[in-house]
């Protein structure tokens, strides 16, 4: 199965801002590559288009992912892109709407069923990392859909509640032991086009990347 994710050109949505932002830095879409990393650990292929850095429009981001012929596409979901997101989603299904859409993020998890539009064929609330492996084990056999999901069943959207690798805090006598991001396989780098992405340093935009060593607020 061939599992396409997309990510959504922003800079040109937010003018000046937008311009100065791309000069300073483009960054990689970590989030997509650690989920590119658990469509390939379950013997899927998958593909990131990253429509910022390639400098694709909405229709062209769309057009892009279709030529990959997949069997499932893919969104993440920031509020503030929130509109951008539904847009290419709008628009792959203008250009074929038989290929089911996933979309996932900190917005459909705050939102829920207020975020799952039409567009959307299936949202992940949470950490999806494990969810979306179950998922797509369960797309495949026509199984039970897990914990973290919104789909529609019948008309009726249902909702199986959030996912998370871990529902309680760490406590301080724990650190050193198992930690809930050991069981995460590292980012799918491959996947994108890692010389395109630069960060704005004294001594002109240098490639780097970006490195994911905890999740949340240290302070909640």
């Amino acid at each position: 199965m061939r599992v396409t994710f997309g990510y959504a050109q922003w800079t040109g949505e937010y003018g000046l801002f937008g311009h100065f932002a791309k000069r300073n830095s483009t960054w990689p879409p970590l989030n997509l590559a650690l989920l590119g990393a658990v469509v390939e650990a379950a013997g899927h292929e998958a593909i990131i288009i990253d429509g910022e850095v390639e400098g694709l429009p909405t229709k062209k981001l769309a057009e892009r992912i279709l030529q990959t012929k997949p069997d499932l596409i893919g969104f993440t979901a920031y509020s503030p892109f929130f509109h951008l997101t539904c847009d290419v989603a709008t628009e792959v299904k203008k250009l074929n709407p038989n290929i089911p859409i996933m979309v996932g993020g900190p917005h459909i998890t705050i939102q829920k069923e207020k975020a799952f539009l039409p567009q959307f064929d299936y949202a992940f609330m949470g950490e999806a990392e494990r969810s979306l492996l179950e998922f797509l084990k369960a797309y495949r056999t026509f199984g039970e859909f897990p914990k973290g999901m919104l789909y529609r069943k019948r008309g009726q959207v249902i909702n199986t509640g959030a996912a998370w690798l871990r529902d309680t805090t760490m406590r301080k006598s724990e650190l050193g032991g198992q930690y809930p991001l050991d069981e995460v396989p590292l980012p799918a780098r491959h996947l994108l086009p890692m010389e395109k992405y630069r960060l704005g340093t004294p001594n002109g935009r240098d490639q780097f990347t970006s490195l994911q060593t905890a999740r949340g607020c240290p302070w909640t």
